[in-house]
């Protein structure tokens, strides 16, 4: 069986819960947890694209064929 002492995942687990709940009920600033983590995921994807746009101007070579020719 788990362990139920002040470090386990029971107790952590439950206090992530009912910090959500809080936010959840608690008027929008855009401080809380919930809006940063959406705001993270915007500024992912635009990094994300600009290192895909940045990939795809840049040429590639391998190492494999500079030491082999093949």
């Amino acid at each position: 069986m788990a362990k139920k002492d002040r470090n386990s995942g029971f107790v952590r687990q439950a206090g992530i819960m009912g910090q959500m709940l809080r936010e959840a009920k608690a008027p929008a600033s855009g401080s809380n947890a919930v809006a940063q983590a959406m705001a993270g995921k915007d500024a992912r994807e635009e990094y994300r694209a600009a290192q895909a746009r940045k990939a795809a101007e840049t040429p590639r070579m391998s190492f494999k064929f500079l030491s082999t020719g093949k």
